[in-house]
């Protein structure tokens, strides 16, 4: 953490004349201090380079920084703050226009559909964009899937969200991952030649 916060005074220093390499580089920064648990520490340097970048015009890096933080109150289930985040982004891209990026936020609308059990919102936003990256919104998605009548796609969502959630164990393997999310969709006896094939492993 102390390395971290220590580049971003390098940054600050040695790019002042380019407020958006400045910004782009302390919010990589921020994404570092979160995925090193420094959960507080990462959403006020975001909140910081967002400032810089929307003090200097550059809406589409402020839009996508709010966004951004979006993603991380909702990875810590900040539910209401992560709304605020994604209105205030949408908010910064208007700024621009008709030429606005409104991709940018589209991840976090789509994530937030999904906590809502927005199913059909959920399922186009995420689908355009990519995939939810934290497992809680991963077996969100997945859910979503399986209630729109997608099992095929919803198992494999289930089966990231699994795998994610039950960590780096040696001892779980695709099969255990592959039980658990086959269960979900109700096909009972493909689980259980799964599970019991995974149940091997153990001890």
């Amino acid at each position: 953490r102390g390395r971290l916060l220590h580049a971003v005074e390098v940054i600050e220093q040695q790019f002042k004349s380019e407020p958006r390499t400045v910004a782009l580089v302390m919010t990589d920064l921020g994404g570092q201090l979160f995925e090193n648990g420094d959960v507080d520490g990462s959403l006020a340097l975001l909140a910081k380079s967002r400032d810089i970048a929307r003090k200097a015009n550059e809406f589409d890096i402020a839009a996508a920084i709010s966004c951004t933080r979006a993603e991380n109150f909702l990875r810590s289930r900040a539910i209401d703050s992560a709304r605020a985040a994604v209105r205030e982004g949408k908010a910064t891209l208007a700024q621009i226009g008709p030429k606005a990026k409104g991709y940018l936020c589209l991840q976090a609308e789509g994530d937030l559909a999904a906590v809502d059990n927005d199913s059909e919102k959920a399922i186009l936003l995420l689908g355009y964009y990519g995939t939810p990256v934290d497992p809680y919104l991963a077996h969100v998605y997945g859910q979503l899937l399986l209630r729109a009548g997608q099992p095929d796609s919803a198992l494999r969502w289930i089966a990231v969200a699994a795998a994610g959630s039950l960590g780096e164990n040696p001892k779980i393997t695709n099969d255990v991952n592959a039980a658990w999310a086959t269960l979900e969709t109700g096909r009972i006896k493909e689980a259980a030649v799964l599970a019991s094939r995974a149940g091997t492993l153990y001890p």
